[in-house]
C-alpha cells in the first residue's frame, strides 16, 4: 500500500464507514498488484538476503 493510502487512513474516524471501505479497496487493489507481478517477480523480490556471522571485535 501506498503512503497516500495510509494517510488518508490515519486521518478518517474507526467507526467511519468511508475508513472500512477504503481500506477493503485497499486491499484488493494490492491483491490485484501482486497477480500481476507474476511468479518470477514474487520469488526473486522476497528471497530472504543470506546473514553473515560477524564476531564481537
Amino acid at each position: 500500500m501506498d503512503e497516500q493510502f495510509i494517510k488518508r487512513l490515519h486521518t478518517l474516524n474507526r467507526r467511519d464507514e468511508l475508513r472500512s471501505r477504503l481500506l477493503i479497496d485497499g486491499v484488493k487493489l494490492t491483491l490485484k498488484r501482486k497477480q500481476k507481478m507474476g511468479l518470477l517477480d514474487r520469488i526473486f523480490k522476497n528471497k530472504k538476503k543470506t546473514v553473515i556471522a560477524k564476531g564481537w571485535n
